[in-house]
C-alpha cells in the first residue's frame, strides 16, 4: 500500500454506510475512497469530468449495492469488490461514449478529426486487458 492510499477498510464503516441515514460514515466514505476512484479513472484515460462522473456513478452504486453486501473480509476485501464495481462502471461508461453520435466538424477541421468511437473502443479494449 503506498502513501496516498488510505488505510484498510474497517468492518465497522461498510457495516454504517448500510443506513441512510448516518451521513458521517457515508461522508467518512466518499472522503476516503472517492479520491481512489477518481485516480483510478483517470489512470484509465478519462478526462477529469468524465472521472468525476464515474466517481459519482460508482458512490451511488455502492449506497444500492451495500445493502445487499454480505461483507466478510475472510472472503475477499472490500477494496476488491469496490474495485470490479468500478471497473465495471467504468467499461458501462466508455460503452455510452461509444453509441454518442460524433460532433460535426466543419470543413476546415475534417481533416484533423478523430474517429472517436475508435479510440474509445481501443481504450475500453486496453482497459480489459489491462484487467486480465
Amino acid at each position: 500500500m503506498t502513501a496516498d492510499e488510505p488505510s484498510p477498510t474497517r468492518a465497522s464503516l461498510v457495516l454504517r454506510i448500510r443506513d441512510p441515514g448516518d451521513h458521517s460514515a457515508r461522508g467518512e466514505f466518499a472522503a476516503r475512497y472517492a479520491p481512489l476512484v477518481y485516480r483510478f479513472a483517470r489512470k484509465r484515460g478519462l478526462q477529469d469530468a468524465d472521472a468525476a462522473d464515474v466517481t459519482q456513478e460508482v458512490l451511488q452504486a455502492v449506497a444500492v449495492a451495500i445493502k445487499r453486501l454480505d461483507y466478510d473480509p475472510n472472503r475477499g476485501s472490500f477494496r476488491g469488490w469496490l474495485f470490479i464495481m468500478t471497473r465495471n462502471l467504468l467499461i458501462n461508461h466508455l460503452n455510452r461514449q461509444a453509441r454518442q453520435p460524433q460532433a460535426i466538424c466543419p470543413d476546415s477541421l475534417a481533416r484533423d478529426r478523430v474517429d472517436f468511437g475508435a479510440f474509445v473502443r481501443t481504450r475500453r479494449q486496453d482497459l480489459c486487458d489491462l484487467l486480465r
